[in-house]
């Protein structure tokens, strides 16, 4: 049950944790219990935080996924199987009306966006396989990892819930409990952004320091000057002559001249008598803009590294000569992190066709990240189905890998098998080449590639099929 919906009356209203931190300071977020909580706090109110966790949870969650079923005993595929938890992975995604009205059970991708939060704040995230009445599998249940602590049980330790005075134990089959970069000498995980937590703090209060100096010298101000003899000489004898009255008369003007000029609006002008000079007041050629150039570059290193971010997704790049560099380095760096959620599932999943009796295991799989669009995609496609299909002809994989691998599914009931049939050698293999390529010419033929010699000379369309016209 989720923890929201623990301790609560029927009939009554559940609890709205949600606060409003538009007047926040955030330096003061740095106050919290451990560095997880830190962590999680500046996740919903740093931009940058938010943006870092944001961008890998996009990044980890693709559109797709497989789930295959293998026998332990030969490792191949079992297509019944495999059949039984792809039908159970659609119906998370694709839930029928509760009879009893709202269902909140979420998909999978949703499912995955709350362990994938908790996995990078709280380095640990948990879910359960909940069962029904028939102990068949059901739903999977995300648990938070905010108060997770463990017991020492015998010669294993086991895993627990502290919520005030309530001990809830998590010592079941059906609860998984993954971890990232777990150190051996302790159960307790330590949140992916532990490093960056200084960096963040620093970064709000230089934040905070530029807010207030900018308010303060980066604009000119208005600047006002007093001639004194001009002044005394417009005042009675009586008062120029009289310390007290003259401190009175002097600190009133002050005072009134002062409040007229902070009351101006941007368009008003200002009209005074020449014993008053009005003018801006500036720093003359002074410029601090090195120095926060240079501390703003030293912050959004740290940060970077910090939050295992490249500085482009922080909005912060300033290079692009190492763009690709950086691309495949974040790219690796989401795919094992997409390895840890498929392992979470591929538990889970084994668990739900173990409990149905069957003995296999289960491979759950997210589709890789990928910076390339869909169209551009097509003929790397067509090279990796040419090597299955290859791989597949000399029955290096099955039918049913070949398929999975094709199509993410297994095989439609009207397909012929083909494996270990040496049908690629029996057809031309089709073209697979990059038109778009500059990569196998060179010299003068460097900017004439095959889609360039499709064209016309002095024309920009493509050359026109002659069967279509």
């Amino acid at each position: 049950m989720p923890k929201y919906l623990q301790k609560v009356r029927v009939g009554s209203q559940l609890p709205d944790n949600r606060t409003n931190t538009t007047n926040t300071d955030l330096t003061t977020l740095r106050n919290g219990a451990n560095t997880e909580a830190v962590v999680r706090d500046y996740a919903k109110n740093s931009p940058d935080v938010s943006h870092a966790l944001e961008s890998l949870t996009r990044f980890i969650i693709t559109d797709s996924f497989t789930v295959v079923a293998k026998g332990l005993q030969d490792d191949t595929i079992d297509p019944a199987v495999t059949t039984l938890v792809q039908t159970f992975a659609a119906r998370l995604n694709k839930l029928p009306a509760s009879p009893e009205g709202f269902s909140p059970q979420g998909s999978i991708n949703s499912i995955s966006e709350s362990l994938i939060s908790q996995l990078l704040t709280n380095g640990a995230c948990c879910a359960e396989l909940v069962l029904d009445k028939a102990l068949l599998p059901s739903r999977i249940q995300p648990i938070s990892t905010n108060n997770l602590k463990y017991e020492a049980k015998g010669s294993r330790y086991i895993p627990y819930i502290q919520d005030s005075s309530e001990i809830i134990y998590l010592d079941s089959p059906a609860i998984a409990v993954i971890s990232l970069s777990q150190d051996p000498e302790t159960p307790y995980s330590t949140s992916w952004f532990k490093a960056a937590i200084q960096a963040i703090v620093s970064n709000a209060e230089f934040t905070n320091d530029l807010r207030r100096s900018f308010r303060k010298a980066s604009l000119p101000r208005v600047s006002a000057s007093i001639d004194l003899e001009k002044f005394k000489a417009s005042l009675s004898p009586d008062v120029m002559y009289d310390q007290i009255k003259l401190k009175t008369a002097l600190d009133g003007f002050l005072l009134s001249l002062d409040d007229k000029l902070n009351s101006l609006n941007p368009e008003d002008a200002i009209v005074s008598f020449d014993l008053v000079t009005i003018s801006h007041l500036a720093a003359g050629n002074i410029s601090a803009h090195e120095s926060v150039n240079t501390h703003a570059g030293i912050l959004n290193g740290q940060m970077s590294a910090g939050l295992h971010v490249l500085p482009s997704i922080l909005g912060r790049g300033e290079s692009q000569t190492t763009a690709s560099t950086e691309t495949v380095l974040f790219l690796k760096i989401v795919e094992s992190l997409q390895g840890r959620l498929n392992e979470l599932y591929s538990y889970l999943f084994t668990l739900a066709a173990r409990l149905q009796g069957h003995d296999v295991t289960v491979t759950f799989k997210y589709k890789k990240p990928s910076l390339r669009p869909e169209m551009e995609e097509e003929t790397f496609l067509a090279v990796r189905q040419s090597r299955i299909l290859e791989l597949l002809s000399l029955g290096l994989i099955s039918d049913e890998e070949a398929s999975i691998q094709l199509t993410g599914d297994l095989p439609s009931g009207n397909f012929t098998p083909l494996s270990g049939t040496g049908f690629k050698g029996k057809v031309a293999a089709p073209d697979t080449s990059n038109p778009y390529s500059n990569t196998s010419v060179s010299g003068d033929q460097l900017n004439n590639t095959q889609d360039q010699k499709d064209r016309k000379k002095g024309s920009t369309q493509p050359k026109t099929n002659g069967t279509t016209g």
